[in-house]
């Protein structure tokens, strides 16, 4: 016997919340990357030094399709100290937009570049400064290598990081 009126009308609700429940949210292109992230790596000078770096990443996304990003970024070593905080946005067909800053040296810019899947290109540009970010997320890891170039010298850093249970 099948139910009518406000019965029958309580179970199709009841269904239908249940099943939409049941469904994930939409992947956008950043879905993998919300919360802390630490790790550690090298960094090389073009004087030849090179030295380890600890680094820590929170990343936040700010709208239910995963398309915006905010970025918090800081690296530490023993001479070495960098802060930088951005935000993203990428479009349909995975280009990115957006700006950034770097706290300890006084410098913003604009963020362009490419998302496809979990890896992300980026250019970040500045007066006097520029540097190209290459990330790639698997699962609960990341690895980054970011050329950076200003100030009469270049950098290369390259670093492993984990998703903060």
């Amino acid at each position: 016997m099948l139910n009518t009126g406000a019965g029958h009308a309580r179970w199709v609700a009841l269904a239908a919340f249940l099943f939409a429940g049941a469904v994930p949210a939409a992947a956008g292109p950043f879905s993998a990357f919300p919360g802390t992230w630490n790790g550690d790596g090298t960094i090389a000078y073009s004087d030849g030094t090179k030295e380890r770096i600890r680094c820590k990443t929170v990343y936040s996304v700010t709208t239910p399709d995963a398309t915006d990003l905010n970025v918090a970024f800081s690296c530490n070593s023993d001479n070495y100290r960098f802060e930088l905080n951005g935000k993203m946005t990428a479009d349909s067909s995975g280009a990115l937009s957006g700006l950034w800053s770097e706290t300890t040296r006084s410098v913003n810019g604009k963020v362009t570049g490419q998302v496809r899947e979990q890896r992300i290109m980026i250019r970040i540009d500045a007066a006097g400064f520029g540097a190209t970010l290459n990330l790639v997320t698997k699962d609960d890891r990341q690895q980054m290598k970011m050329d950076s170039a200003g100030g009469g010298s270049t950098a290369t850093a390259n670093i492993n990081l984990r998703l903060a249970k």
